[in-house]
């Protein structure tokens, strides 16, 4: 089911989207989980990293003790995962164009 649940909407088989509005239906802390990893999915995919704080605060708040422990470790290094990442191919090609560059 987590397969599920973290892929996209458009990207679930009917049965699929079935079975999670059952879940979902029945119990109303699956709601709250699922709807903060929607948005924290969101957020991440949309790099709107302008919204993480809002999101940190309500995965705080939910009153479910995953997604607290979650968001005080992000909140911890939020700084850091939200730079750059730094990547062999773009560096190998911002060298390769760089003015000082022995190429």
């Amino acid at each position: 089911m987590a397969s599920v649940w973290l892929r996209r909407a458009t990207d679930r088989t009917e049965a699929e989207q079935r079975v999670l509005r059952q879940l979902l239906e029945l119990c109303p802390d699956t709601r709250l989980a699922f709807g903060l990893t929607e948005r924290f999915l969101q957020l991440v995919r949309e790099r709107q990293a302008n919204v993480l704080d809002v999101w940190l605060e309500d995965a705080a708040a939910a009153g479910l003790p995953e997604f607290r422990s979650f968001a005080t470790g992000l909140q911890r290094d939020k700084r850091r995962l939200w730079q750059p990442c730094p990547c062999p191919t773009a560096t190998a090609k911002q060298r390769a164009s760089s003015p000082n560059s022995n190429s």
